[in-house]
């Protein structure tokens, strides 16, 4: 029973590690026993498998009774996966760092341990904000559809060209509609009303440069547009000229930040077919 296997972060590390024996999982009747990389042996049941997982052999595979299946996952990731196997509670995995986590994830997938994928997939959402690329790269690869949704509009700033290796070809194309969409929200932000006012002047070069250093690097920017008009458009803002507009000035500096506002709320979210 050979299973191919995914490279955990104690590789290489096992040759000089004496052989030990897991205190979780060493039944007396065990069926089978599996060596992690890190030299610790697991004795566990083939019917436990068979009826958690998708990726063992069901439990009538015949073996020999001195057998041994050599994983190359860390006793850490594969202590936490079988407890998963057996009806017990189960770890909080709320709790585990996120390079562990990421680990633990990829075993559950490879060896489809059905109980641990969706905790996995839980656990990860914790982690979006702080490593959105390495978690797209894995949801894609998994189709974790509901993840990859919601790593979109915080990736929304990374470049297309930086996509591709990560993204089939179907997200790669919604990705791109997405983020067209927000691109003309900018081109269409900085189009500033045709206004001859006198006081309009000394106002709106601020106004530009503001919405101008969202460009194409801070698309996600665009949600506080509200922010940068609010200096402007009451008599008590915050602007030198502020106090000296007349009403008309006021007027169409609330219509360019509703039409802007409003450009942006109509961009459909992020959804994958």
């Amino acid at each position: 029973m050979v299973l191919p296997s995914m490279t955990d972060s104690t590789n290489g590390a096992s040759s000089n590690l004496p052989v030990r024996t897991s205190e979780l999982f060493n039944a007396p009747d065990a069926d089978v026993v599996f060596h992690s990389s890190d030299n610790v042996q697991f004795r566990l049941h083939k019917k436990n498998l068979e009826c958690t997982t998708g990726a063992f052999p069901p439990a009538e595979t015949p073996t020999s009774p001195d057998e041994i299946v050599q994983l190359i996952e860390s006793a850490s990731t594969l202590e936490i996966m079988f407890q998963f196997i057996y009806p017990r509670p189960t770890p909080d995995l709320c709790k585990m760092d996120f390079q562990p986590l990421m680990l633990l994830a990829e075993a559950a997938e490879k060896y489809a341990v059905f109980a641990l994928i969706s905790s996995c997939r839980y656990s990860l959402k914790s982690f979006l904000n702080a490593y959105p690329v390495q978690i797209l790269k894995f949801a894609a690869r998994h189709d974790y559809n509901e993840i990859v949704e919601e790593l979109a509009p915080i990736l929304l700033d990374i470049p297309l060209s930086e996509l591709p290796d990560s993204l089939p070809s179907h997200i790669y194309k919604q990705w791109s509609i997405y983020r067209e969409r927000w691109m003309m929200a900018l081109v269409h932000a900085v189009r500033a009303p045709q206004h001859k006012c006198g006081q309009w002047s000394n106002i709106l070069p601020d106004i530009l440069s503001s919405i101008s250093s969202v460009n194409l690097s801070q698309l996600r920017s665009l949600r506080y547009v509200d922010l940068i008009f609010e200096e402007y458009e009451t008599p008590y803002a915050r602007h030198p000229h502020s106090n000296r507009l007349p009403k008309c000035c006021f007027r169409d500096l609330h219509e360019w930040k509703a039409k802007i506002m409003n450009e942006v709320a109509a961009i459909p979210p992020f959804m994958l077919p």
